[in-house]
């Protein structure tokens, strides 16, 4: 749906001119399979069910290395403020029982990562200068106990 709205903007991703619903969907598929190394759909609770609200993407360094590297979140165009947050921490909190997650949060994002953190999933642990145009705050999933 969010392709045909227009709104699927994957960085690197450019399918082809004339590509149709399942052609596109293979496409994407391929894509994620080559760039990333786990690739998670985020899902909300909404007055319609539960919908996906959008897909998060993360490198990880080594085949068992202990840690993932959010690359990049594409949020679907109907997934409100509340719905990110919500699927956010939910995801950060599922992943903390097998992973550190490091994110590096874009200038203007920092207000979201520090509403995730208020949940106990994550925390800030320092500022990446030169990363992003501006510098970006690093967050970083909480142990679970």
């Amino acid at each position: 749906a969010a392709w045909r709205l227009g709104k699927f903007d994957l960085w690197g991703f450019e399918p082809d001119a004339n590509v149709t619903g399942h052609d596109f969907i293979d496409q994407a598929a391929e894509h994620m399979l080559a760039h990333y190394q786990h690739v998670y759909t985020l899902c909300a609770e909404t007055s319609e069910g539960k919908r996906p609200a959008g897909i998060a993407f993360f490198y990880q360094p080594e085949l068992r290395a202990p840690h993932l590297l959010m690359a990049c979140m594409l949020w679907f165009p109907w997934a409100t403020s509340r719905n990110k947050l919500e699927a956010m921490v939910h995801l950060m909190n599922a992943l903390r029982k097998d992973y550190i997650i490091l994110e590096y949060g874009m200038p203007g994002e920092q207000k979201f990562w520090d509403h995730v953190c208020r949940y106990g999933v994550m925390r800030r642990v320092g500022t990446m200068h030169d990363f992003y145009e501006g510098p970006a705050a690093v967050y970083q999933t909480r142990k679970r106990r």
